[in-house]
């Protein structure tokens, strides 16, 4: 009853709380429907110095592959402290006799005037998990396939710090 004696008599009080709970409104509104930034797949990022640094190039280049006289590989970054650090959690690239077959796919798409996105083997489950090699970030860790259950322990991320990861980087 309070409010009610408050805004009695004082018709500018009560239209003001009107317009903030339009306002308010408005905002919430505006904001669930306000387009999203989406990531750009056809994005990624490769490192050729064991994920101390990253660069950003198409992600239907297939590592190993050579940059600037040195090898690169696919570096999968991530952020944390909201956003504003980030780190290359671990590294990927192909086996050597997938690699072949990868790159003659992506030739054959193009050859079709299709995007390599296209390319068959892009979209078989089973031989991308095959065909993967993973690693931890650093010197000494060991190439081993992504369907092999020890690259679970490579792949589970933790920020540097212990805190929660925000997310996957998208360039």
């Amino acid at each position: 009853m309070e409010v009610r004696k408050a805004i009695q008599g004082k018709p500018v009080f009560g239209v003001g709380i009107a317009v903030f709970m339009l306002l308010l409104a408005g905002v919430i509104i505006a904001r669930e429907f306000w387009p999203q930034k989406k990531p750009d797949a056809s994005r990624a990022f490769l490192t050729d110095d064991d994920g101390k640094t990253w660069y950003s190039d198409s992600a239907y280049s297939v590592p190993p592959l050579d940059h600037d006289g040195k090898i690169a590989v696919f570096a999968e970054v991530f952020t944390y402290d909201g956003g504003s650090k980030q780190f290359c959690g671990y590294l990927q690239k192909y086996a050597p006799e997938a690699k072949k077959k990868l790159e003659a796919s992506i030739s054959e798409a193009e050859k079709n005037g299709q995007p390599p996105s296209a390319a068959r083997l892009f979209q078989d489950h089973w031989f991308m998990q095959n065909a993967t090699l993973v690693k931890s970030v650093g010197p000494g860790g060991q190439w081993i396939p992504e369907a092999d259950p020890a690259a679970a322990a490579v792949m589970s991320i933790h920020s540097p710090d212990g805190s929660p990861l925000d997310n996957a980087f998208v360039n």
